[in-house]
């Protein structure tokens, strides 16, 4: 090579290097190149908000077989099987399990609420016990714990400092007998589960089966329990939910072996899919309008969990109106699944016909799959699964179940939501999940809704502006929807945008659906430029359009026209207050909620003086609850 030709390459190499750099910065240094949508874990859980608590059996001892997969269509797992009732049982966090139903273990308790002991350094949350079960006349060669576990899934990675725990427990003692360090859900696949590019199996749990073969274990008073400790990870600016774990098919019994690990179960894995297309919910009024255009057919998700091939003779679906008092039922059948494998393609194709219309303002629909097989089932709970479509006032998108909270980042503070809708209406009101953070208050103080028409897919010309001069609380609801009333209704046809404006660095903390992807509904304004929602958080906004007769606000408070009828004084204070009662509050309960939404103080209202002089300074929210009143939320300041 001649130098010439040396000398050109470097310099071709050292232009190169220039424009890389280039690039860098401008990628760096100009935020439309970036992204500007977040998607935060979640600081509670409303569904488990004011959420009744079965009491743990007492009619003696469990016996064996001990067997749950958390099929049992609730938020908390049975008090049949189960002593305390931490986790949140749930078909939403847990990525393709072996039945429908996980329980997941995060850093939220069973009130909904963060635990207060969390920091940057792993500490014990959630704890699931079993009851206590009579091991003293078991044979121990035969006796085994099985259980499936995932990290993550659809939540958020523990951190590698994070675990989870299996102890065995009698009155004597308490040991670990198992442990898992944190790891993400993509590394689980990989390193874990040593998954191929195209498995043939799609299950991403993973199996852990032990014996239980020491005589300390072998007592009248025998209990298990998962513990999983978790911490806020090092870039977390905020406290959020995090760390989440799945567990699923708990399994202890005797006459096992090391082999036995294989369930001849066929099960449903989610619940079965809604009849509507594009939305999850649609206005009843727009119901005969819509249903040609978004009826779809319905499909459950099963899966065969045997080593060999199994018959499904049949998959019943029953479709129910609450309202109406409609019902339907239908069934396909005969159909085999190989083993150890999932089939969401399974389906009935129905038309309009079947529904029945009615002049009644809204419908509540129930639908229920329930598959039954060629033979013996381990687990028949998990034959059955059900789902909810409400066609009240709204069109929605989202499931109703929050995953994620959504924010706006940087100097971006207007977003925006495509909808249509199928017959013209009057628009009324917005209903908006909100989920608390740091900064909502003053967020929410210069926060503004808006709708735009739109054109050839994109928000264009903003036909609606208000500002919402009102404070957003948050009341001990297990609906967390605010709706917010337009000032003047707005009559709407075909697609137009919803959306707000706030100030840029302020949070207003919208729910995030991650289990409903309408990316491309989503818009956000850069300058004077719409840009698309970013592709990479695939999701649904838990933001709805609310149409038709006039409607009340929900949880926004008028400062100076609705008071609440208790009040609190003096306010601000040192801690101590007292609460003015009327004749009606004789009784209830008193709950103090910090700025990120967990429970710092309780008191019974048997009293009219509290003191709370434990508390550091800052803004609270005193939640009031009496059987003859309604809900009183009340902001108080503590110097």
């Amino acid at each position: 090579m001649q130098k010439r030709d040396v000398f050109i390459i470097k310099k071709y190499l050292t232009h190169l290097k220039c424009l890389i750099f280039a690039l860098v910065w401008v990628v760096l240094s100009n935020p439309s190149l970036c992204a500007q949508e977040s998607i935060t874990p979640i600081s509670e859980n409303s569904q488990l908000f004011n959420k009744p608590v079965s009491s743990p059996q007492k009619n003696g001892n469990k016996s064996l077989p001990f067997f749950d997969d958390f099929s049992n269509n609730s938020v908390f797992p049975s008090a049949d099987n189960w002593q305390n009732s931490h986790v949140f049982v749930n078909n939403s966090y847990g990525n393709n399990p072996p039945s429908v139903g996980v329980a997941t273990f995060d850093a939220i308790n069973n009130l909904g609420y963060l635990y207060t002991t969390l920091s940057d350094v792993p500490s014990q949350a959630d704890i699931l016990t079993s009851r206590y079960i009579n091991l003293s006349v078991v044979n121990p060669d035969s006796l085994f714990l099985s259980f499936y576990y995932q990290p993550q899934g659809f939540g958020d990675k523990p951190e590698p400092d994070d675990s989870l725990i299996l102890q065995f427990i009698t009155p004597d003692t308490i040991v670990t007998v198992w442990s898992v360090n944190g790891i993400s859900f993509t590394n689980f696949l990989k390193d874990t589960l040593k998954l191929g590019t195209n498995p043939t199996d799609t299950l991403l749990f993973k199996l852990v089966h032990l014996a239980i073969k020491n005589p300390i274990f072998l007592k009248e008073n025998f209990q298990f329990r998962f513990i999983n400790y978790a911490s806020f990870g090092y870039n977390n600016a905020t406290a959020t939910n995090c760390d989440q774990w799945n567990i699923d098919y708990v399994y202890l019994n005797k006459g096992r072996t090391e082999a036995d690990t294989i369930f001849k179960d066929v099960s449903m894995v989610e619940p079965p899919g809604s009849f509507l297309k594009n939305f999850s919910s649609i206005p009843w009024s727009h119901f005969e309008s819509a249903i040609d255009l978004e009826l779809k057919s319905l499909y459950v998700h099963v899966r065969n969990n045997d080593k060999i091939s199994r018959n499904l003779t049949q998959i019943r679906f029953d479709l129910s109106d609450s309202q109406t008092q409609w019902v339907d039922s239908f069934a396909i059948g005969d159909i085999d699944l190989e083993a150890f494998t999932n089939r969401s393609n399974l389906n009935y194709q129905f038309d309009s016909s079947r529904f029945v219309t009615s002049d009644k303002e809204e419908a509540r629909f129930k639908i229920k799959a329930q598959l039954s097989t060629d033979g013996y089932d381990f687990s028949k709970p998990n034959n059955a699964a059900y789902r909810s479509v409400d066609c009240v006032n709204y069109y929605a998108y989202d499931d109703g179940t929050a995953e994620y909270a959504y924010n706006l980042e940087r100097e971006v503070r207007t977003a925006a939501y495509n909808y249509k809708t199928y017959q013209p209406d009057s628009l009324r009101a917005f209903s908006m999940f909100f989920l608390r953070n740091k900064d909502q208050e003053a967020a929410l103080e210069s926060f503004n809704i808006g709708v735009w028409e739109a054109v050839n897919g994109a928000p264009g010309t903003r036909i609606y502006n208000m500002e919402v001069a009102k404070k957003v609380l948050f009341e001990d609801s297990l609906n967390r929807f605010v709706t917010i009333k337009l000032d003047s209704s707005i009559y709407l046809e075909g697609d137009f945008f919803i959306g707000w404006d706030q100030q840029p660095g302020l949070s207003i903390n919208i729910g995030f659906d991650a289990n409903t992807n309408t990316t491309k509904k989503r818009y956000y304004k850069i300058g004077q430029t719409w840009v698309m929602g970013d592709a990479d958080k695939p999701g649904s906004l838990m933001l709805r359009p609310i149409f038709g007769k006039p409607v009340y606000e929900t949880g926004v408070h008028d400062e100076l026209a609705n008071k609440p009828s208790l009040m609190v004084f003096p306010n601000p204070s040192d801690g101590k207050f007292t609460i003015q009662k009327t004749e009606q509050v004789q009784s209830g309960t008193l709950r103090i909620y910090n700025n990120l939404g967990s429970m710092v103080g309780q008191a019974e209202l048997n009293t009219s003086s509290f003191d709370f002089t434990n508390l550091k300074p800052g803004i609270y929210i005193i939640s009031i609850q009496s059987e003859n009143i309604a809900p009183q939320v009340i902001k108080w300041i503590k110097n």
